[in-house]
């Protein structure tokens, strides 16, 4: 006999219940699906035919989600019974995005990391040997947008170039750090109308410590999670291994982390090795301490016949799902979802380089211009393993051991409390799965008939980890059992999603 979901009256309505409904095929079940995000128009780096998702790596409490971290390894690979050791070895030679495209069967790695989305570029090693994975934004959409700096010069001379990513406005946006300004001038933070300040007095521009970063990026920047990102200037190819790539004679500024560069010809009239201030704490190379950083042509490249180190895919250069959208913003045209690159022009100081929303070209907008950011950071793959747990796979053996115990004893209630968030994993099979065996069917959680089970989220969220809708694609199936659902937690923040 099937039976319904309880939600205890005495308990907090869950917000998270989008309603019953009854199982598809032979079966008259009930299974219970969030009110996820489950987009409706899929992006160029969430088409879940085009991609490998991995579930969240980092629990935020010091510790990296080790089923997760296992994916991870196999999808680096390529090899299903990947382990640290593998994926040490194959990093001896760094591996770039379309190779680890073609270990995927043709599909990009998007990875959850501190609560955003990323795809996996390139795996390499640090200057102390640990592995990294160096990660992308996945997609920026066209929301988290500003200009690259506030005014602009062209004056070629001045301390602080407008160009040059240390002293950027973009810079501080995403990590909290001084950068150059003149009165007047203020960046561009949505779709109003720019303030296009040309300056020509250079002791109009000064540093300010203001702060400019927003929420989004603050915890990718303070706190223990920086203790797992490695900063630019521990990585040999991006301190001083950016040259000049086939598409030109120079190499662009910005791209390497260190103030001399052997074999980098620089354009000789945009060279900024010699500016800044370290008395103001803003010279040149100063984004090489930077956890977040945009990243720079010679990395990612514009198609596929200039390619950059990272050897990325269309999709993975895609963003806002590759449309465009324009508006007119005074006399300039602003393209929201192009994104900026902190390469600056190779020729000049009053533009920088972006790649347009399509992927497959490159430009050099005024600096004024607002466009999306997409940040990246190195993964610290050594350190993640070092402190790595098993809960996922200790929850899912708990909520077998509950089931089997409610079987075993006539339909005893068995309480399953749930210990901390609990998320699907990549599955070739499922998409995403919580497990197999006892209590899971096709990827979902799974109470049979004849167990009676009461589920305490506990504060925590259980997370299918899909991005587009699919058969037997429910968080929870209940075939013929009893589920009741309830949150102990006191501010009743337990969800399910997904």
């Amino acid at each position: 006999m099937n039976k319904s979901i309880f939600v205890k009256p005495s308990k907090k309505r869950l917000a998270f219940i989008a309603g019953l409904a009854a199982s598809c095929l032979c079966c008259t079940a009930v299974a219970v699906t969030g009110i996820a995000d489950l987009p409706q128009n899929a992006n160029a780096m969430t088409t879940p035919n085009n991609i490998r998702t991995i579930g969240e790596l980092y629990n935020g409490d010091g510790t990296f989600n080790s089923d997760n971290l296992q994916s991870l390894y196999k999808a680096i690979t390529g090899n299903a019974n990947a382990t640290y050791s593998t994926v040490n070895t194959a990093a001896a030679t760094a591996i770039n995005s379309t190779t680890l495209n073609t270990k995927n069967e043709n599909k990009d790695i998007i990875l959850s990391f501190g609560g955003q989305k990323w795809t996996v570029t390139y795996v390499s090693k640090d200057t102390s040997g640990n592995i990294i994975a160096t990660l992308w934004l996945a997609d920026g959409g066209h929301t988290d947008i500003t200009s690259y700096t506030s005014g602009w010069t062209s004056k070629l001379a001045m301390k602080y170039p407008s160009n040059m990513y240390s002293s950027s406005y973009i810079r501080a946006y995403l990590n909290d750090t001084p950068y150059a300004t003149v009165n007047g001038a203020y960046p561009n933070l949505d779709y109003g109308t720019p303030s296009d300040i040309s300056v020509t007095d250079e002791t109009l521009v000064y540093i300010t410590h203001e702060s400019a970063q927003i929420d989004k990026w603050k915890a990718f920047t303070n706190g223990k999670i920086t203790d797992y990102i490695v900063q630019p200037k521990d990585v040999s190819w991006q301190k001083s291994g950016l040259y000049a790539k086939s598409w030109s004679d120079t190499t662009y500024d910005n791209a390497n982390a260190q103030l001399t560069h052997t074999g980098v010809s620089y354009h000789p009239d945009v060279d900024f090795s010699n500016r800044g201030d370290v008395n103001e704490g803003v010279v040149y190379d100063s984004w090489g301490n930077d956890y977040l950083w945009l990243p720079a042509l010679e990395e990612v490249g514009f198609d596929d016949t200039h390619v950059g180190l990272w050897n990325t895919t269309l999709a993975q250069r895609q963003n806002d799902k590759g449309e465009l959208l324009e508006e007119s913003l005074s006399s300039k045209l602003s393209v929201f979802n192009h994104y900026w690159l902190r390469s600056a022009h190779y020729a000049s100081y009053d533009n920088a380089t972006r790649i347009s929303a399509t992927g497959d070209n490159q430009g050099y907008p005024f600096l004024t211009q607002v466009m999306t950011v997409r940040p990246a950071l190195h993964l610290n793959l050594t350190k993640a393993e070092q402190n790595k747990d098993n809960d996922y796979t200790v929850i899912a053996d708990a909520w077998t051991a509950a089931v089997q115990e409610s079987l075993n004893n006539g339909g005893k209630q068995v309480t399953f409390k749930l210990p901390r968030n609990w998320i699907a994993n990549s599955d070739l099979a499922n998409t995403t799965a919580f497990g197999d065996g006892v209590g899971f069917s096709a990827g979902r959680i799974t109470v049979p008939e004849g167990a009676n089970i009461i589920l305490d989220l506990n504060g925590h969220t259980i997370d299918r980890n899909l991005s587009a809708e699919k058969e037997n694609g429910s968080v929870i199936f209940v075939s013929g059992g009893t589920l009741t659902i309830e949150d102990s937690s006191v501010k009743k923040t337990g969800k399910i999603t997904g």
